[in-house]
């Protein structure tokens, strides 16, 4: 069976993108310190289990948030994507939905996370010029009730995936946190 095209570069970008996010987005999403989160990765070649969370459910990350007076940490189910600052322009989140090379189903089909963390990532700054976050269960329903545009594309690596515009994701409420929206409410944060 064809497999989908490896590229390890995108990946360490990724990596790199999320351990910042660890310090500036998450504390923001969650709204608690730094201290108050755990991460655990899932990536796919770690473990059995991994194997499990991130091949076949679309779970990148597992977040613990310690909250006051709750006896243990809340878990958070994440699937992530990084994107190069140039993409910003588009205001879209990317979701795969298949694989033409092996003509299997792709990410759409396979996510369980409990939230996607979508954002652009500048190393040379290290700053994030836009994030959000959604929603997948409310993003499936709203997918399932007709209430989501996206447009169908393709890319070099033979699958095809769907694009949800921002402000298309934030009239059908999936929306949880956006970077955008939290800077125009304060114009000084520089994050």
């Amino acid at each position: 069976m064809a497999r989908t095209l490896y590229e390890e570069d995108n990946a360490d970008f990724s990596n790199r993108a999320h351990m910042r996010a660890r310090d500036v987005l998450y504390p923001r999403i969650f709204n608690v310190r730094r201290e108050c989160l755990q991460f655990e990765d899932t990536l796919l070649a770690q473990s059995d289990r991994a194997k499990i969370l991130d091949g076949e459910m679309g779970v990148d990350r597992i977040v613990r948030v310690t909250i006051h007076n709750l006896h243990a940490p809340l878990m958070f189910t994440v699937q992530e994507r990084f994107r190069r600052p140039e993409f910003a322009k588009y205001q879209d989140m990317t979701v795969t939905e298949w694989n033409h090379a092996s003509n299997s189903p792709s990410e759409l089909y396979k996510i369980n996370a409990g939230l996607f963390v979508y954002g652009y990532f500048d190393e040379r700054s290290g700053r994030f010029p836009d994030a959000i976050v959604i929603g997948v269960t409310e993003m499936l329903l709203a997918l399932a009730q007709g209430r989501l545009r996206y447009e169908r594309r393709r890319n070099k690596k033979h699958q095809s995936f769907l694009a949800f515009r921002f402000e298309d994701m934030e009239k059908a409420g999936i929306v949880r946190y956006w970077l955008a929206r939290e800077r125009e409410a304060t114009p000084l944060g520089g994050f």
